[in-house]
């Protein structure tokens, strides 16, 4: 018998379109919302932690500079004395300590910077000022051995003046 030739296959049904790569507009701008309220959330506490970070380090720096006083005290009989030129005289010492204009070499601790405000530097005092000036890192009263930092803090400059 003879054979009969095979049909032609039925031609393949077409492919379906290729799916559109990329975001849509809509997409995008739905993801940097997303972002945008993350960041609104995230960053004011942030923030919060940060100044709450400098404010132990200013507690630490203090303690330890009021304890080296201390250990001076023990050692010496005494707190350490005030030789800046016009040290006697009420309220800040005159211009500070030239050249550097600055007292942290009359003290015989290693001052450190004030985290707070990045400075220094110790200005003497007859007494200790009602409220801080912020121009130097410290403020150090010679006759009494009172030790304090010397920047603003919060608003109205009390939470690091009376540490």
């Amino acid at each position: 018998m003879p054979t009969r030739p095979t049909p032609p296959a039925p031609p393949a049904p077409p492919a379906p379109p290729a799916p559109e790569t990329g975001f849509s507009l809509v997409e995008v701008m739905l993801v940097v919302v997303v972002l945008a309220i993350l960041a609104a959330v995230i960053l004011p506490g942030a923030h919060g932690f940060l100044g709450g970070t400098r404010q132990a380090a200013l507690a630490t720096e203090l303690k330890r500079m009021r304890t080296d006083l201390e250990i001076y005290e023990i050692r010496n009989g005494e707190l350490p004395a005030a030789t800046h030129p016009g040290a006697s005289r009420g309220g800040p010492t005159g211009r500070r300590h030239p050249p550097t204009d600055d007292a942290s070499a009359l003290l015989p601790i290693k001052v450190p910077t004030n985290p707070v405000n990045d400075l220094s530097t110790v200005a003497l005092f007859a007494s200790m000022p009602a409220a801080p000036t912020g121009r130097t890192g410290w403020i150090y009263v010679p006759g009494t051995g009172e030790l304090r930092a010397n920047s603003l803090g919060e608003a109205d400059g009390t939470r690091d003046f009376d540490l």
